[in-house]
């Protein structure tokens, strides 16, 4: 009579073959030399993998193409047939065809790409809504965009604030002009009313005025500039050692400086672009708000984050507060560049040798 061996559980999947003979250890009693075509579940069983369906055939045989998914939510699902300079999108088991009321009727929605076949392998993609982020060491950061069923964009990722800085800034002194004066500098920037987003800094008006302490009680400086479509509000900064410090908000496109004391805690955000110079990155994620980017070839090992709630803005302040842009250097002995990014409780980083897991003190990124 044989021997009967029990297996409850199969969480650990397929075991190397150096621990075939290990039989004193946990991961050997719950494991598998060989799980082919098979699904392995997180309470301990193992099932047989779903079959495939054939869709259709690649528009190129000859080249090499790839599979990308876009899941909007579970019932808004996409396979994305990546190719030779090209996108063609699968959804229901059929390749997506342009309506007979559009212009292509009945032809299949293609759009046009940058990528090569020999680039599909290097692609990387991190998903938000509607958009789907795609690096590539050699290509600028891009945003592949569903606006509707049959209408998909590739466009290239933007990294500024999504309003507009003001312009036609003015400061105009009222008052005398006598001794004891010297030259005020001002700036203002508009604020998203959707986002609370600030925009870049306007530029730099400047007007002479009585020093500080010899102010008047009935002198002060107006600083003016253009309406920005989409602001709510304006901040107004005035420069102390050559630091522009806040000064004060405006609803109107007007302000009245009448000797206010500024904040040097709250500064006027400086822009700043990362990936210029074609410095691109090859990865891409969404962590607590922020849209994470890491490994170029200049800096194999650097992560770059957004601000908060502000994926496309890299701007700092002086001095930085929790909200600003992030720059992370992963030092280490060797120069191990990043692969992935992984946003889980805290933010897993796979690098070509090593693995980090990167988060505040109190569990949050700043």
């Amino acid at each position: 009579m044989g021997t009967r061996i029990t297996q409850s559980s199969f969480t650990r999947g397929e075991i190397s073959p150096r621990l075939d003979a290990r039989t004193q250890l946990e991961q050997y009693a719950i494991g598998l030399k060989v799980a082919k075509n098979a699904i392995i579940h997180q309470e301990g069983g193992i099932s047989n993998r779903m079959g495939l369906e054939f869709c259709g055939e690649v528009k190129y045989s000859n080249k090499i193409t790839r599979n990308i998914k876009f899941v909007f939510n579970s019932e808004q699902t996409y396979m994305l047939e990546f190719g030779d300079k090209y996108v063609r999108f699968i959804k229901d088991g059929g390749y997506i065809v342009y309506p007979d009321n559009h212009q292509k009727a009945g032809q299949l929605v293609e759009i046009t790409t940058p990528y090569s076949d020999a680039d599909l392998p290097y692609i990387k993609r991190s998903q938000s809504g509607d958009v789907l982020t795609l690096t590539h060491p050699k290509y600028p950061v891009k945003n592949l965009s569903r606006y509707s069923h049959y209408d998909w964009r590739i466009e290239n990722a933007v990294f500024e604030p999504e309003i507009a800085a003001p312009t036609g800034i003015k400061a105009v002194w009222k008052g005398e002009i006598s001794s004891n004066t010297r030259e005020y500098q001002y700036l203002v920037t508009a604020v998203n009313g959707e986002t609370n987003e600030e925009s870049k800094r306007s530029g730099i008006a400047k007007a002479t005025g009585h020093r500080e302490a010899n102010w008047l009680t009935d002198e002060y400086m107006t600083i003016s500039w253009n309406a920005v479509q989409g602001a709510t509000e304006y901040n107004i900064y005035r420069a102390v050692n050559g630091v522009f410090a806040y000064i004060g908000v405006a609803e109107g496109t007007s302000f009245i400086d009448d000797n206010i004391e500024p904040d040097m805690t709250s500064t006027a955000p400086m822009y700043k672009n990362p990936f210029a110079n074609n410095n691109h990155p090859s990865c891409s994620a969404y962590f607590q708000q922020r849209k994470i980017y890491g490994n170029s070839e200049k800096n194999p090992q650097t992560l770059w984050t957004s601000k908060t709630s502000a994926q496309n803005n890299f701007s700092v302040s002086r001095p930085l507060i929790a909200t600003d842009a992030i720059t992370l250097n992963m030092d280490d002995r060797e120069v191990n560049e990043i692969r992935h990014l992984i946003p889980m409780k805290d933010l897993l980083v796979l690098t070509s040798n090593s693995e980090w897991k990167v988060n505040g003190t109190d569990g949050v990124f700043q």
